[in-house]
């Protein structure tokens, strides 16, 4: 059977976001699908399963609060002394 074009409109219409589908048949039977063509893998072999797309929450954005330090300066690092290793010539 397979999703109808209308059936399929409505799935796309939010794609772009983080999502899967859930196609389930009577309360302990459910399959959980990726795209949309494993849905319609699905429906074909249990035309009278259902299917929701399960979108993922949405991040919500938190405003930390900073301070500004004076003088944020690094101190100045101990610089290692020159090598004493004398070139190679073979």
């Amino acid at each position: 059977m397979g999703l109808t074009p209308h059936t399929k409109e409505n799935f796309l219409v939010g794609s772009k976001l983080p999502h899967y589908f859930v196609v389930t048949r009577g309360p302990d039977w459910q399959r959980h699908c990726g795209t949309l063509k494993d849905v319609e893998h699905v429906l074909d072999l249990y035309p009278d399963a259902n299917v929701t797309q399960v979108f993922q929450p949405v991040p919500t954005t938190v405003d930390v609060p900073h301070i500004t330090v004076k003088d944020q300066e690094l101190p100045m690092q101990q610089i290692l002394p020159e090598s004493k290793l004398q070139e190679f010539n073979p």
